[in-house]
């Protein structure tokens, strides 16, 4: 059993989501060792869309064409992508789409959200924190259309509840060094640096830039900061980094101890070891992972011979998963509805622990708010 997996492997950003097909083969080797799917073996065809629209389309097509499925894809242009899917509606599509074009497709599945929005209950607990600190909030933004969309579904979510964005800029996805961003932001007297659209490399030398211009003062929220690159890519003492907070819409996936709480964890952190050890477990390979255990358990649901229109059918009857614990509770198939659980975390002394939150579930406060600008 083939699936396809398309990932941004070259272009600006060499390497950005080789975590992907990590994650997505090693979920493979996992399968496989536990007897396969119904006893067939799964193996992961990976495509590199170079971070481009047209290479994006070439790839999806050339797999939807060859492969049962595609799950685990990770692609910055999966727009694009979504173009060719329309022309192949039987082919069934298990990924966390970046661009909103690649989600209200039929046959797009997403154990993230399929649908533009974000939640608001992490802007609500931060805005009772905080206090008028979230009326004075800087940003910056990687200027790309699906990071620009991301970020304007939170920014939504979060004006919705008091914060209001002072500052905001778009960057290149080449550009090394945010220091003039910095100095502005303290010159314009923002009070709390919020980062979620850049890779954790970046915001590791964003940390370093705002050292460097005297920005002490600032509370830094940085979901993206929860990566095992991070505090290795920061360029000084690791106790710099201490008292910066953010939320996962997953759980802590490379936390040693949270795998002890969630044994779906363990198993993830156990076979990617066994498959690329010493490589990091990162967002893009936990999210390959899930991707895979959706496509098993509609798989392994069907009676009978499966068939890409039976796989399909299997993957529109799942209205709650949560990859045993591994993400957050999701509607696959939903197009109207998205996901509004999460958990907190603090990083302290180079370990990032749960800040207020149930010892291995999710907080499920606030709610799932629609953009439909």
């Amino acid at each position: 059993m083939r699936v396809g997996t398309v990932a941004s492997l070259s272009g600006p950003v060499p390497g950005l989501f080789t975590g992907a097909v990590q994650g997505e083969e090693a979920f493979a080797n996992y399968v496989n060792h536990s007897g396969g799917l119904c006893g067939r073996t799964m193996a992961v065809d990976a495509a590199d869309d170079g971070t481009n629209c047209s290479q994006d389309e070439n790839a999806t097509d050339d797999l939807a064409n060859k492969d049962f499925a595609l799950v685990g894809t990770f692609a910055l242009y999966d727009g694009c992508g979504a173009t060719i899917l329309k022309q192949h509606p039987t082919v069934s599509d298990i990924h966390v789409a970046l661009d909103p074009a690649a989600a209200p497709l039929p046959n797009h599945f997403d154990v993230q959200s399929g649908v533009r929005g974000y939640a608001t209950g992490m802007f609500a607990y931060f805005a009772h924190k905080y206090g008028s600190k979230v009326q004075h909030v800087g940003t910056i933004v990687e200027n790309i259309p699906s990071a620009v969309a991301n970020q304007q579904n939170m920014e939504h979510a979060a004006e919705s509840v008091g914060w209001r964005f002072t500052y905001s800029r778009n960057a290149s996805p080449v550009e090394t060094t945010f220091m003039n961003d910095f100095v502005k932001m303290c010159h314009q007297g923002v009070q709390i640096f919020f980062e979620l659209t850049e890779t954790a490399q970046n915001a590791a030398t964003m940390m370093q830039n705002e050292r460097a211009a005297g920005c002490h003062g600032l509370i830094n929220i940085i979901p993206i900061a929860y990566d095992q690159a991070f505090i290795p890519d920061y360029q000084g003492s690791p106790a710099d980094l201490n008292g910066i907070v953010g939320w996962n819409e997953y759980s802590l996936f490379f936390n040693p101890d949270e795998a002890q709480r969630i044994p779906e964890l363990k198993t993830l952190q156990t076979w990617f070891n066994r498959t690329y050890p010493h490589q990091p477990l990162n967002l893009y390979a936990m999210y390959a992972w899930a991707d895979g255990m959706l496509f098993r358990q509609a798989y392994q649901s069907v009676h009978g011979q499966v068939t890409r229109a039976s796989l399909m059918a299997a993957l529109r009857r799942i209205k709650n998963f949560n990859a045993g614990g591994v993400i957050s509770p999701a509607n696959p198939a939903s197009k109207s509805v998205g996901k509004h659980c999460y958990i907190l975390w603090r990083l302290e002394n180079g370990t990032f622990s749960r800040m207020d939150d149930p010892a291995s579930g999710y907080r499920c406060d606030g709610r799932f708010l629609p953009y439909h600008g």
